[in-house]
C-alpha cells in the first residue's frame, strides 16, 4: 500500500473514531443535562413542600395575623443549603363575595361555614352533573335548629322523594337556600356521583371565612414548581350529621 493511501485510509479511521467520541459525548452530556434537570425539578418541589408544612404546623390565629397585617416575613421564605428556595403566598378561603367551590363526595360530607353571613338573605347551592344533593341549613334560634333538604339535578326524572333544582346561570343545577335566623352552616352530600359544588351568595353578601389557602414557589436552579394546599378551620365528622337527624335521645339514629 502506498503511503498517500496509508494517510488516508488512517485519516477515515480518525474521523470515524472522532466522529463516535463525539456522539458519545453527546449522549453523556445530554444525559447528565437531563439528570441535573430532574434532580432541580425534584429538590424544587421538596423546598416548596417544605415551606408549606412548617405554616400548617402554626396555630390558625397566627397564620391569621399574617394574611391581616402581611406579616409572614421570614416564616413564608425556606432556603436550603443547595439554594434551593420556596416563597408562600397566604390568603383566606371565602371571606369573598365571590362564588366559593368545594368537591363533594357520597361517603363524607363537606361544611360551608355561615357564621356572619346576613339572615334574610339567600345563597344558592349549584352543581354541573346527574348527582342529586342531600344537605342540611344549621341555624340558631334559641337554639341550634336545622332545616334538611334533598334535590335532584334538573331535568331529571328520578322516583323520589327529593325536591327538583333549577337552572341558573352557568349552572346545570341549583338550591336556594334562604338564611333565616342566624345561619351557622351548610352541610352537604352527594348522593350517587362526586361533584364539584358552588356556593353563590346574593348580591352584596359574603361567603365567611372557610381556612387557608397556601400557595408556595418552589425554585431550584432553572426548575421551578408550585404547591397549592388549604387548610380549612375544621370538619364535623359525618356522623353529626345523623345525631342530627335523629328524633329521640332514648332512640338513636331512629330517622
Amino acid at each position: 500500500m502506498r503511503k498517500g493511501q496509508t494517510l488516508v485510509l488512517t485519516s477515515v479511521v480518525l474521523l470515524i473514531v472522532l466522529s463516535l467520541g463525539i456522539a458519545a459525548a453527546s449522549r453523556y452530556i445530554k444525559s447528565l443535562h437531563t439528570f441535573v434537570k430532574s434532580d432541580h425539578a425534584t429538590r424544587a418541589l421538596a423546598v416548596a413542600e417544605a415551606a408549606i408544612e412548617r405554616l400548617l404546623d402554626m396555630d390558625n390565629s397566627v397564620l391569621s395575623d399574617y394574611i391581616t397585617n402581611g406579616t409572614c416575613g421570614d416564616d413564608c421564605v425556606l432556603t436550603f443549603a443547595d439554594g434551593s428556595e420556596a416563597t408562600v403566598t397566604l390568603s383566606f378561603l371565602g371571606d369573598s363575595q365571590d362564588t366559593y367551590e368545594i368537591a363533594v363526595s357520597t361517603k363524607e360530607t363537606s361544611s360551608v361555614r355561615l357564621g356572619g353571613y346576613l339572615s334574610g338573605g339567600t345563597l344558592d347551592i349549584c352543581w354541573n352533573n346527574d348527582t342529586s344533593i342531600v344537605g342540611m341549613y344549621v341555624y340558631f334560634d334559641e337554639t341550634y335548629k336545622v332545616e334538611n333538604f334533598a334535590v335532584n339535578p334538573y331535568g331529571n326524572v328520578i322516583n323520589n322523594t327529593f325536591s327538583d333544582a333549577v337552572s341558573k346561570a352557568e349552572y346545570t343545577s341549583c338550591k336556594e337556600i334562604t338564611t333565616s335566623n342566624q345561619p351557622e352552616m351548610l352541610r352537604i352530600r352527594s348522593e350517587n356521583l362526586e361533584t364539584d359544588v358552588f356556593i353563590v351568595p346574593s348580591s352584596g353578601q359574603s361567603i365567611p371565612k372557610q381556612g387557608f389557602l397556601l400557595e408556595s414557589l418552589g425554585i431550584s436552579g432553572e426548575a421551578v414548581r408550585k404547591v397549592r394546599v388549604t387548610k380549612t378551620f375544621g370538619e364535623l365528622p359525618s356522623i353529626f350529621d345523623f345525631a342530627i337527624y335523629q328524633t329521640s335521645t332514648e332512640e338513636p339514629l331512629s330517622n
